[in-house]
């Protein structure tokens, strides 16, 4: 059975942004650039809320159809600040956003290969320029020792990142000491094509409306200045749409290839282990579901943990609950609710030291 993790609301009512995690007195928060080789261009976040240099980095990924925006920021405000962590945040290759002039944004494009194979379930060479867009703005070190946290579709785009490691495409020997993979659409991938068009369908209007709720429920906790980019007004509404129009076939052509699942690339980034790589058999991977999600189901999780442990690995899977008398759906955007991401962000932590 899942273990259970309860996401509080209540005790985070009335608390400072400090209180809370989104500011802290040394947090630093940076967004770049990054153009590679062939002229694309997408935007490296860095949320720096390290004490000392042996604090944690925690290497993660935007998700389907979004890009770096206020909402993101904040959320890994809060995620840096609790665990004493740099977050480092890729946009994926061909699905970004120039935030300074959206309407003339530059490189956002997606080589045919990298789309087609996406689009076949194969996220990888996406994957290795995010791992090198991270390395060029911050400069990881040979044998880092990296964190990777992923929701939704960027827990497909870290488990390529591992997969990427493992076989040695990337050019330094990470280490990955922990992975969290949250709310995975369609972790098994063993579904017809009309249930996943269920999945999508749901993704675009039960899960999307409960997004809402939980976003008003910053409001209700104090810290309900920031929405979704695509939620705002006015010019912020409309800069969305034109760069989301543009940018249609990577957007939803790499999303189609979440209809194969996690398990071939859990299976080769576990499988490939020589005696001075990284060894991912060692970390700690922590798959987690709403449990009222309708996108990420109980039995898909477990059979993802069940190819982990059949292959080597450890794994342990959560279910994200309200609290008792709390009769709040806590489905696939539950952590966009800075509260239940911070008591997420807690239970984590916690987590990391009994490990």
């Amino acid at each position: 059975m899942p273990e259970k993790v309860i996401l509080e609301l209540e005790r985070w009512k009335g608390l400072s942004s400090e209180e809370l995690g989104l500011t802290a007195p040394d947090l630093k928060i940076t967004t770049h650039r990054y153009e590679n080789q062939w002229g694309q261009q997408f935007n490296v976040l860095v949320v720096d809320a390290r004490k000392s240099d042996s604090d944690p980095t925690i290497i993660t990924s935007t998700s389907f159809d979004y890009r770096i925006d206020e909402l993101l920021e904040n959320r890994m405000a809060i995620l840096a600040t609790r665990s004493d962590a740099r977050v480092i945040v890729s946009e994926t290759p061909g699905i970004t956003m120039d935030r300074n002039d959206p309407f003339h944004t530059k490189g956002a494009w997606q080589t045919p290969r990298q789309t087609t194979l996406a689009f076949s379930g194969n996220l990888d060479p996406l994957a290795l320029e995010q791992l090198r867009a991270i390395d060029s703005v911050v400069g990881l070190d040979e044998y880092a020792e990296l964190q990777f946290f992923g929701e939704s579709f960027s827990a497909d785009a870290v488990v390529a990142m591992a997969r990427v490691i493992a076989q040695r495409k990337f050019d330094k020997g990470i280490r990955i000491t922990r992975m969290d993979l949250n709310e995975p659409v369609n972790a098994y991938g063993n579904y017809t094509i009309f249930r996943q068009a269920m999945m999508l369908r749901s993704l675009a209007t039960r899960e999307d409306r409960l997004l809402h709720v939980y976003l008003n429920e910053n409001t209700l906790i104090g810290h309900g200045e920031v929405s979704a980019f695509e939620k705002q007004p006015n010019i912020n509404k409309r800069a969305d749409r034109y760069v989301k129009h543009r940018q249609i076939p990577a957007t939803y052509l790499s999303g189609a290839g979440l209809r194969k699942g996690l398990h071939t690339a859990l299976k080769d980034a576990l499988s490939n282990v020589d005696s001075d790589g990284p060894h991912l058999r060692d970390a700690p991977i922590v798959i987690a579901r709403g449990i009222d999600s309708s996108v990420s189901l109980e039995k898909d999780l477990i059979s993802a943990a069940d190819t982990i442990r059949d292959n080597g690995g450890q794994a342990k899977t959560i279910s994200l609950e309200a609290p008792v008398g709390d009769k709040t759906l806590i489905a696939h955007h539950v952590t966009s609710s800075f509260a239940r991401f911070a008591s997420y962000t807690d239970a984590r932590v916690q987590s990391l030291k009994e490990n």
